[in-house]
């Protein structure tokens, strides 16, 4: 009996330590994507199950961002490509800054909310293969995608629309299923001034 599917991503919240980036979000969505597909248990269609993915040019599926991809693969399919659109600031305050709430470091504290999306395109020969592909995808990152704004320390993470399928002009004869994943957070700094903070003004008069 087949197991359910899971996310075997070890240690995804160390992937921000830095903070969340745009090609962290690239490189985890990938991982994410391979680890599903790395075990036929994973898979939740069972007519999907030899859509196996492994490292090397064995694999029976492409995993893949759109800016390592390389003209030799263009006819590889399956394929999952991975695409990073808009980052968007959101800003909540004046200059970015904390206001009202009283500090006892004397150092100015800020926050800004980042809002972005990538797009998975699920590409195959067939258009009811490229259906059952693009499903797949979408199911997973619905399920666990709890988990996964828990885990990066997110705001929000989710699936935002599923795409029409449609024909592709490179290569006739083959489909596409764009699915757009949308996701936010919150980027806060400290800035610390080298000189301590001003006590007093004290005016006086001037006479030339």
């Amino acid at each position: 009996m087949p197991t359910s599917p899971e996310v075997r991503v070890e240690q995804a919240s160390s992937l921000c330590s830095l903070g969340m980036r745009p090609l962290l979000m690239t490189g985890f969505l990938r991982q994410l994507l391979m680890e599903h597909f790395a075990e036929k248990d994973q898979i939740e269609d069972r007519s999907l199950e030899d859509y196996l993915w492994t490292s090397g040019a064995g694999s029976n599926i492409l995993i893949e961002s759109i800016t390592r991809w390389t003209p030799d693969q263009a006819g590889s399919r399956p394929a999952l490509i991975i695409k990073r659109n808009g980052w968007r600031v959101d800003r909540r305050g004046i200059n970015d800054q904390i206001m009202g709430i009283p500090t006892r470091d004397g150092y100015d504290h800020y926050a800004t909310f980042m809002s972005g999306s990538h797009t998975i395109f699920c590409l195959a020969r067939a258009a009811g293969e490229c259906e059952k592909l693009a499903a797949e995808v979408y199911r997973h990152l619905v399920s666990f995608s709890s988990y996964i704004r828990r885990e990066l320390d997110l705001h929000r993470f989710a699936v935002a629309e599923i795409g029409p399928l449609s024909g592709l002009q490179e290569s006739a004869g083959h489909y596409a299923v764009p699915i757009t994943i949308s996701y936010a957070h919150e980027e806060a700094w400290t800035v610390k001034p080298h000189a301590p903070k001003l006590k007093r003004i004290v005016l006086q008069t001037y006479e030339p």
